[in-house]
C-alpha cells in the first residue's frame, strides 16, 4: 500500500474514483523512491529518511496521470515519476539549507540531523539519481535537466510570479512533459500539457506564499489556465483527477 503520509492527504481531497486510482499510483511511486534510496551508497540513510518524511507527491501523480489520461500505459512513465519526485526531494534538501530550516514535514531537516556537508552531497545525490533513473524514457533527461535549470535560477528571482513559475513551475512541467513523453503524445501535446503543469505548478506556489501570509497574487487565474488546457481530453478517471488538481491547487488549507 501507498505511504499512508502521501495517501491520506488525498483521501478528502479527491473524488472516490480519483482517490483510488491516486492510491495505486502512489503505490508505485513509494515504492520506486525506496528502490531509488537504496542505490545512493554510502548517502542511503540519508536518502531515505528525507524520503521517509513523506509528501503529497503531488509531482509524479502528475506525471502518471498525464500519461494515463493521454491514453497511454501510466507504467511506462514510472521511472519518470519517481525521477520527478527526487529532484523534489533534493530541491527541498538544498532550500532548507539556505533557509536554514530546522523541521520539513514534521521531522527535523536533513542538514541539521546529519550535518551541512552531508545534505548537500545527498541532494546532489538524489538529482543524479533522478537523471540516471529517467534515462529509460527518450527524452526525459532533457525535460529533467531544463527544469533543475529553470529551479536554480527561479532561486535568485526576486518577482514572485516569476519566481514560482521558473521554481514551481518549471518542475510541474516537466512533471507533465515526462508523463506525456511516456504516453508518446505528439509534439503538440507535450506542449499543451507543458503549458498545463507550469500553469498548475505556479498557481500552487502562489497558494503557498498565501498560506505562508506573503500572498500578492491570486493562485486562481493560473489554476484556471491550467483547467482550460484539458478541455479537449476525452473523459477519463484519469482526467478528472488531472481536473481536481487544479481546484486543489488554488483553495488548499493549510
Amino acid at each position: 500500500m501507498a505511504h499512508n503520509s502521501s495517501a491520506d492527504q488525498w483521501k478528502h481531497v479527491l473524488g472516490e474514483a480519483e482517490y483510488r486510482l491516486a492510491v495505486t499510483y502512489l503505490d508505485c511511486i513509494e515504492s520506486g523512491l525506496r528502490a531509488a534510496a537504496s542505490e545512493c551508497g554510502g548517502l542511503t540513510e540519508i536518502a531515505r529518511y528525507v524520503i521517509a518524511g513523506g509528501g503529497r507527491r503531488v509531482r509524479p501523480l502528475v506525471t502518471l496521470a498525464t500519461c494515463d489520461a493521454l491514453a497511454g500505459r501510466w507504467a511506462n512513465a514510472a521511472q519518470g515519476a519517481v525521477a520527478v519526485e527526487l529532484i523534489h526531494t533534493a530541491s527541498l534538501i538544498h532550500d532548507d539549507i539556505i533557509d536554514r530550516s530546522e523541521v520539513r514535514r514534521g521531522q527535523a531537516t536533513a542538514h541539521l540531523r546529519f550535518g551541512t556537508n552531508l545534505a548537500l552531497l545527498s541532494g546532489d545525490m538524489l538529482v543524479f539519481t533522478a537523471l540516471e533513473t529517467a534515462h529509460a524514457l527518450s527524452g526525459a533527461v532533457k525535460v529533467l535537466t531544463a527544469a533543475c535549470c529553470s529551479m536554480c535560477l527561479g532561486e535568485v528571482t526576486t518577482d514572485r510570479v516569476e519566481s514560482g513559475r521558473l521554481k514551481t513551475g518549471a518542475l510541474f512541467r516537466a512533471a507533465a512533459e515526462v508523463g506525456a513523453l511516456g504516453a508518446g503524445a505528439s509534439e503538440d501535446q507535450i506542449r499543451l500539457f507543458g503549458h498545463y503543469g507550469e500553469s498548475l505548478g505556479t498557481a500552487y506556489q502562489l497558494r503557498d506564499d498565501e498560506l505562508d501570509g506573503d500572498g500578492c497574487v491570486s493562485p486562481r487565474r493560473f489554476a484556471d489556465e491550467a483547467h482550460a488546457d484539458l478541455a479537449d481530453l476525452p473523459a477519463s478517471c484519469a482526467k478528472e483527477l488531472l481536473v481536481q488538481l487544479t481546484r486543489f491547487a488554488w483553495e488548499r488549507p493549510q
